[in-house]
């Protein structure tokens, strides 16, 4: 077999592994339309593979209506926030949920639907009108392990991983993080990133970050050069649940709030067709120590649609359907990673020979 034969070949497979890999990495989409009139429902699942958490009440919030080709459109007191959906990565998403998870908390936004997980660690939402909802639920505690489930969000219909068809009564499992033995004080850092390098001259001379626990302001601080965009609180109760919240974001920008273990990263996104936010209450904590966490019933309300009605929405965004709980993503790097093995291995080959 000729030299130029062989590398053929070899360019021929390496061209197949490469093509797999970004055929693995493309959701996938489901075949036909959406329809917007049709009820859906969802089960979030709450626990670990062989045990559920009980009694844990979560709530759900209805974020944006969805229409028969997927468009996203912000509705009801979440359409004044300055967010968007266009072009978000998968973990530009889950900052998305943290973000209106913590707008939610600081404003007392009303659920649509609450319930509690029952022994098997399912919450149940029946008749839910399709769209994007936030889910957030509660701590649990057994023993010395406390379990702390991460704000999501998932589109109702989503679609099925095998067939592509769209599901409208969707199984969500929720991640968590757990601690053992907490301590009795936590630290939490704030840092403000900018993503406006076409357009800086629009950036603010400074931010304002809002402290929540357990929902409430506690604290704040305001971000500039002079600290390089960062703070850290110390000495802070680790039995509370701290977030942060963007006051008055500078127009034409949108906010994305992620956390990983005790930092914030809040980073700012100039856009130019995000909604102008309404001012939040005053920046200024009323007193040291806030207030309990408002309480919500653990029945559902009345399970018509109908009977919270959704305002007309003000801003729309047109991204690809979330992505769905389970997608097997590490064949892509294993895959990759192959190619350029056996890329390296054909070099060295022809270099030899050529040699």
């Amino acid at each position: 077999m000729g030299v130029r034969q062989s590398w053929s070949r070899f360019t021929a497979v390496l061209l197949s592994v490469i093509l797999l890999s970004l055929l693995l990495a493309i959701p996938v989409r489901a075949a036909g339309q959406i329809d917007p009139a049709r009820q859906g429902s969802l089960t979030v699942h709450f626990g670990q593979e062989d045990t559920g958490f009980p009694d844990v009440t979560f709530r759900l919030y209805y974020v944006a209506s969805i229409s028969s080709d997927a468009a996203l459109t912000l509705a009801g007191d979440f359409s004044a926030y300055p967010v968007t959906f266009d072009g978000l990565s998968t973990s530009e998403w889950r900052a998305l949920a943290q973000t209106l998870a913590g707008y939610a908390a600081r404003d007392d936004l009303p659920p649509l639907q609450t319930a509690q997980t029952n022994a098997d660690g399912d919450a149940s939402f029946p008749l839910l009108p399709t769209g994007l909802y936030l889910v957030v639920g509660d701590t649990y505690s057994s023993g010395p392990d406390t379990y702390t489930p991460e704000a999501f969000l998932v589109s109702l219909p989503n679609a099925d991983e095998t067939t592509g068809d769209w599901v409208y009564d969707v199984t969500a499992h929720c991640k968590y993080d757990v601690r053992h033995d907490e301590p009795q004080t936590v630290s939490r850092q704030v840092i403000k990133l900018w993503d406006d390098a076409d357009a800086a001259e629009h950036r603010p001379a400074q931010i304002v970050v809002q402290l929540l626990r357990d929902g409430q302001v506690y604290d704040t601080v305001t971000l500039d050069k002079g600290n390089d965009w960062q703070y850290t609180w110390t000495e802070l109760d680790a039995g509370s649940h701290w977030q942060v919240t963007e006051y008055d974001t500078p127009e034409g920008y949108s906010v994305l709030v992620s956390q990983e273990g005790a930092v914030f990263i809040m980073t700012n996104r100039y856009h130019e067709d995000v909604p102008t936010p309404s001012p939040s209450p005053s920046p200024t904590p009323s007193a040291p120590t806030p207030s309990p966490s408002p309480t919500f019933s653990t029945a559902a309300p009345s399970p018509s649609p109908t009977s919270t009605p959704i305002p007309t929405p003000t801003a729309t965004g047109k991204p690809p359907i979330l992505p769905q709980t389970g997608m097997l993503w590490w064949p892509v790097p294993v895959l990759a990673c192959g190619g350029m093995l056996l890329f390296l291995i054909g070099w060295i080959q022809r270099r030899k020979h050529d040699a």
